[in-house]
């Protein structure tokens, strides 16, 4: 059967649609380019709790660009702290056994830098003070590119579509901490009301779970928590 050459203006009806389709949308672009923007936030004794997670820190905030007027995430370098405390005894003999550690019944841990997603940590901590302008720090910058690093390699998410969707559809804040302690091996902590579909990290899909911890290690890595 002889073919027939569609007209081009057939031709250019048919691509537009999938040239608008493909075209990168710009809140989630900006998202994608935020770093450390020189904007700090010094932090002395700082506590903020999330579902399970308990954070004390001491030292600065070093904020991310903002998007649609809000910052949606930040770089710590300082003195921190976190404690999970599971909600309740069957979690914890989870996490025990996970843990490798009969007695435990919380796990706390100390470090110097973390990454924080999510609005909410943000801006709880710009009520002790507004952000003091200045030029990006380099150890932040590079503490940033590092997570990003992880994100593609070890966590295979991106995390970016979730807060595109807190950015646009006014979600109650997700909330990721991603901190390397120097008790545990590095580790992503959760709470997202969304789920754990809506984040799916390292492959594992725990159904409507909010609250999560996944640990990054090449022998004892996995869900610790949720």
């Amino acid at each position: 059967m002889q073919r027939t050459a569609l007209p081009l203006v057939v031709l250019v009806s048919l691509l537009l649609p999938m040239a608008a389709f493909a075209a990168p949308d710009p809140t989630y672009t900006a998202l994608r380019a935020a770093r450390p923007d020189g904007r700090t936030i010094t932090l002395t004794n700082f506590v903020f709790d999330r579902d399970v997670f308990h954070f004390t820190l001491n030292g600065k905030l070093h904020l991310l660009t903002p998007v649609e007027g809000k910052t949606s995430g930040a770089v710590f370098i300082g003195q921190g702290s976190y404690e999970l405390k599971p909600a309740s005894e069957y979690e914890q003999r989870q996490l025990a056994i996970n843990a490798a550690d009969d007695k435990l019944t919380s796990i706390v841990d100390q470090f110097d830098s973390a990454v924080f997603l999510g609005t909410a940590l943000v801006a709880a901590a710009e009520k002790t003070g507004a952000p003091a302008a200045g030029t990006p720090d380099a150890a932040a910058s590079s503490k940033w590119d590092a997570y990003m690093k992880r994100q593609k390699k070890d966590l295979h998410t991106n995390m970016h579509v979730r807060l595109l969707q807190e950015l646009l559809n006014k979600d109650e804040p997700v909330f990721v901490a991603w901190v390397d302690g120097k008790k545990y091996p590095p580790a992503a902590l959760i709470v997202d009301p969304r789920g754990a579909d809506a984040v799916r990290l390292a492959g594992f899909n725990l159904g409507g779970e909010q609250s999560m911890m996944t640990v990054i290690h090449d022998t004892k890595g996995g869900i610790w928590y949720s």
